[in-house]
Order: C-alpha cells, then sequence, then structure tokens
C-alpha cells in the first residue's frame, strides 16, 4: 500500500501540477517532492498503512487529508508558494480521493488467512464465516492445536471446507506461507496460553504478516471496545450495549415524536384501512393481543385485524402445520387469513397501529421483535437477553427476511442489534424498511 499512495499521490501531483500552470522548472519538481513528502508522513501519522480493514483505512486516508489541509493552512506559503488557496485544497481533496480508491477497491476482496487455534474455537469460527454474505476473511489453512484430543476424530468434518488442515499452532507461519495467506488469526484457549499467543504473533509478525487475535467476545461491536492493560496481559473492555442512558431518553423521545408525527400524516390512510377491514369481513378493524416488552412489562399491541375473528381458537387445530421451528408459529398458506388481510401483510400495513404503541412508550421504532407471553415461557438464557430493550416497529429480523428466517436466525439478529445499537444502526435499518416493505420478502 505504501508503494500505491506513493505512485498514485505522485499522477495526481503531476496532473494538477500541470493545470494549475506551475511552470517554473527549478520550483516545480522540488515542489511535488515537498508535497509528495508531506503527504507520505501525513497517511503513516495517522495509520493509514497500518489499518486492519477498510473502515480504519478510509478513516486513516480522512485524518491524512485532515492534517496535509492544516499544513496548507498553517505553512502553505513555505510548502506551496506557487499553488492558491483554492489550488491547495484542490489538491488535499484529489491525493485523499486517489488513496481511498484502491482501499474501497481492496476492501471488497477478502483477506486470505490462516487461522490457529483450539478445534473447537476453529470450528466456531468457520460456522460464523460461512454464515456472513460477504465475509471480509478468506480461510486458506486451519492450524489446529497438537494436543487437542479431539483434534485427530474430529479433523475430517473441517476438510469438508476444502481447507487444509495443519497440526500444531505453531505451524501457522507456514501454512500462511503455504497458502499465499496474507495473515493470521490466532484464537486463544486451551492449548494457546497468552505466551504462545505472543510466540504466534513474534512469528508471524517477523514473517511479515497481519496477526488478529481472538479476544472470545461474541456479536460486539467495535465501538464498544476498549484494550486496556493488566500487568502485561491484555484485557477488553466491554461498553454497555444499549449506550448511556441519556443516549436511550434521546431515542424515546424521538421515536414518540415521529410516531405522533407518522399517525397524524398517516391518518387518512389508516381510517380508509379500517374501513376496508370491516367490509371485508365481520370483527372490528383493530386487534389487540398481549405482547412482552422491556424487562418483560406486558402490553396490549395494536394491529390491524388481518385474520378471522375466532382467529387464536384455531391455532391449537393447526400447529400440525407449522412452518417455523423454535416457539414461533408461521404458515405461507394460512386458512386464517382474510382477503384484505394478505393484502396487509404482504405491504406490512397491518402493523401501522404499533405506532400508538410507540406513542404511549410501550415500543419503538427500531428494535427486537414483540414476543408472545407464550414465547417468552419458553424462552432459554440468550433469547431473554431481546428484552433489554424495547421492541420495535421494524428491525432487523423485519429487513432480513420477516417469516422467511429461522427461529435462530431471528433471535441471533435481535441480539446482534440489542448488543450493537447505535443511531447509525437505526438509520440503516428503517432506510432499508422500506425496500424490504415493497420487497414483501418472508411477508405471509
Amino acid at each position: 500500500m505504501p508503494l500505491l499512495d506513493l505512485a498514485t499521490g505522485a499522477l495526481v501531483l503531476s496532473v494538477l501540477l500541470v493545470l494549475a500552470e506551475v511552470t517554473a522548472t527549478a520550483a516545480e519538481p522540488r515542489l511535488a517532492v515537498e508535497i509528495l513528502l508531506a503527504w507520505c508522513l501525513a497517511l503513516a501519522g495517522s495509520g493509514a498503512w497500518t489499518a486492519a480493514d477498510r473502515p480504519a483505512g478510509l478513516k486513516a486516508v480522512l485524518r491524512a487529508g485532515v492534517v496535509l489541509g492544516l499544513a496548507f493552512w498553517v505553512a502553505g506559503d513555505v510548502l506551496a508558494p506557487q499553488l492558491p488557496a483554492a489550488g491547495q485544497v484542490g489538491l488535499t481533496a484529489a491525493l485523499a480521493l486517489a488513496a481511498a480508491v484502491p482501499r474501497l477497491v481492496a476492501g471488497t476482496r477478502p483477506l486470505a488467512v490462516a487461522v490457529a487455534g483450539d478445534l473447537a474455537d476453529i470450528g466456531a469460527l468457520m460456522t460464523e464465516l460461512r454464515r456472513e454474505r460477504r465475509s471480509r476473511w478468506h480461510v486458506t489453512s486451519l492450524c489446529v492445536a497438537p494436543d487437542d484430543p479431539v483434534a485427530l476424530s474430529d479433523a475430517m468434518d473441517l476438510e469438508l471446507c476444502s481447507v487444509p488442515l495443519w497440526l500444531g499452532a505453531d505451524a501457522v507461519v507456514d501454512a500462511a506461507r503455504a497458502t499465499a495467506a496474507r495473515a493470521v488469526i490466532v484464537l486463544p484457549g486451551r492449548s494457546l496460553d497468552p505466551a504462545a499467543v505472543r510466540r504466534t504473533c513474534w512469528s508471524a509478525q517477523e514473517a511479515g504478516l497481519e496477526v488478529f487475535v481472538g479476544t472470545g467476545l461474541l456479536d460486539v461491536a467495535p465501538h464498544r471496545v476498549q484494550h486496556v492493560p493488566a500487568g502485561v496481559l491484555g484485557l477488553a473492555r466491554v461498553r454497555p450495549a444499549t449506550g448511556p442512558s441519556t443516549a436511550r431518553a434521546v431515542k424515546h423521545a424521538v421515536d414518540r415524536a415521529l410516531a405522533g408525527a407518522a399517525l397524524l400524516v398517516l391518518l387518512p390512510v389508516l381510517l380508509g384501512i379500517a374501513l376496508a377491514i370491516r367490509w371485508d369481513s365481520p370483527g372490528g378493524a383493530l386487534y389487540t393481543q398481549r405482547r412482552t416488552g422491556h424487562r418483560g412489562t406486558p402490553f396490549t399491541m395494536y394491529k390491524f385485524r388481518t385474520m378471522r375473528t375466532d382467529a387464536d381458537r384455531l391455532l391449537e387445530t393447526l400447529e400440525q402445520h407449522n412452518e417455523c421451528d423454535g416457539v414461533l408459529f408461521k404458515m405461507r398458506e394460512d386458512p386464517r387469513i382474510t382477503r384484505i388481510g394478505r393484502i396487509l401483510r404482504k405491504y406490512s400495513l397491518d402493523e401501522l397501529p404499533q405506532l400508538i404503541n410507540v406513542l404511549r412508550g410501550e415500543m419503538s421504532l427500531v428494535g427486537p421483535r414483540p414476543a408472545l407471553p407464550a414465547e417468552v415461557a419458553r424462552y432459554e438464557l440468550d433469547p431473554r437477553r431481546r428484552l433489554a430493550v424495547l421492541p420495535g416497529l421494524t428491525g432487523l429480523w423485519q429487513v432480513s427476511g420477516r417469516s422467511d428466517l429461522s427461529w435462530e436466525e431471528s433471535v441471533r439478529l435481535d441480539l446482534h442489534y440489542v448488543d450493537n445499537w447505535s443511531w447509525t444502526l437505526d438509520l440503516r435499518i428503517l432506510a432499508r424498511t422500506a425496500g424490504a416493505v415493497l420487497g414483501h420478502r418472508g411477508a405471509y
């Protein structure tokens, strides 16, 4: 990457200096060298050449651009006296863009890695990587600790992944070289104590390989983790998942304000849907159901009625046709659904009355799926974590397949949201909700 940055920087400088009509024969080469040197120092000092992934690399390039811009502002008359202020700004932007493009392209290609650790830890990692749609990792070899008692008997299970298997974590450097890997992942465990992890890291770094060490943390966003030393050991401090109380209070206030505004704007639509339901089948337009909310607090959830009025009584006769695993009941051709109900479900219009629940503070615009009390009664320890925040009108489950999701996948997505909440995540989910609704994937 340093050589590529040097080449792209030189090209950008050559073009822009010509366009800026810097014609002094003696000054132009010196000016180009000075600016290029300053740019490379800014990239190196910002960590652009040591960044572990694409987001970190792009942030480092942005920092380098800010540093160079400040340098022009403070000492522009010395650094580039031949360039006007507008030229200095344009040059900084062009250099940053030229450095960002290769990182964007490189970030789309998975990083080839060799993995070292106990077999159980390696198996868990491989399972998670296979689950990712666009994994940033391409595992080229697996190095199983030699004193793992199940390594030999279970080795064939890993070889089914067409990944070469090596015995011994200390073989990770040889494995990486043999399979053209550019980095190693080291998973501390029973057979890899801190001293062994350190030695493995030394060997890999001396071979010019990037090193990633597993923390044992599941589904924790980087912004929640801070490295803290404890003597010679390194600890990972994990910040609270749901953010500070002020952020949660602001989220709830924004939820209520937006829900109130949406109810006013959508009032004609809501009235039209209610009339259509009453015309289509006997019974009320609204359907109320007890759900379990934040910290197990029960509340009454509102929806437009999409089923016959005796739907709950008929559920017992349809249990054998359940198409969902776990504690949920889902059926594509559910005979209890009315004609209007199918249309409402197709576009998730039946969920609009839940804006009332959001306005009342019982739900959020974005959050885990609101659970039935019968489901909660059957929850094990992990799914119960979903109750740590308010349930949502939409969520990762809504934009990732809805009813097409398995129970396990639905829980995994909800737990990811609970453990990694941020304003950015909420905005991304809200932006994807419109596409999910119009595409009506998993809506039945």
